[in-house]
C-alpha cells in the first residue's frame, strides 16, 4: 500500500507510516496557482508554501541540504572559501524534499517529533528549532484527469 491512501476526499493513512483520522487531503487534478508537488511513494503530494503554525497530526514537507557526494561540511566550506578567493564555481549542495508527519510523543514535554514515509523518526526537536527547515504544508495529492 502506497503512503497515503486516495479517496474522494483523500484520507491519510498507512500501516505504520503515515496516519492520521482526522486528517482529510484533497485531490487536484491541476496544482493550484502558487503551490508546489513534492514526490510521495509513487505519487505527489500538494504543498502550501504559505503555512502558518504547526498542528499535531498534520503532515508537511521538509528541505534539507548537504553536499554532493561523499564531502563532509567541513570540506564543503573549504571549498567555498577556496571559489570565492578564486572566482570559481561552487559545487552545488544536494537539496531534498521529503513529507513527514508533526506529532508530539508521551515523555518528551513540548517536543515534536517527525514521523517520516518509512515509519522511522527524527526528534525530538524542541518547539523553536521545529519550523526552520519546514517549506510548506501538505494539503492534497496531484491526480492528473
Amino acid at each position: 500500500m502506497s503512503a497515503l491512501a486516495l479517496a474522494q476526499p483523500v484520507a491519510a493513512t498507512t500501516g505504520d507510516g503515515f496516519h492520521s483520522d482526522a486528517l482529510k487531503l484533497e485531490s487536484f487534478a491541476r496544482i493550484p496557482p502558487g503551490f508546489d508537488v513534492v514526490p510521495l511513494s509513487g505519487m505527489a503530494a500538494v504543498f502550501n508554501p504559505k503555512w502558518s503554525d504547526i498542528i499535531e497530526g498534520r503532515y508537511y514537507v521538509v528541505e534539507s541540504q548537504q553536499p554532493t557526494g561523499g564531502m563532509s561540511w567541513h570540506l564543503y566550506d573549504e571549498h567555498v572559501l577556496r571559489c570565492d578567493r578564486d572566482g570559481s564555481p561552487r559545487t552545488l549542495l544536494k537539496t531534498t524534499r521529503r513529507v513527514v508527519q508533526a506529532i508530539r510523543r508521551e515523555n518528551t514535554g513540548t517536543a515534536w517529533w517527525f514521523v517520516h514515509e518509512s515509519g522511522f523518526s527524527d526528534g525530538p526537536i524542541k518547539d523553536w528549532a521545529v519550523g526552520h527547515n519546514i517549506v510548506g504544508e501538505v494539503v492534497g495529492i496531484y491526480q492528473p484527469a
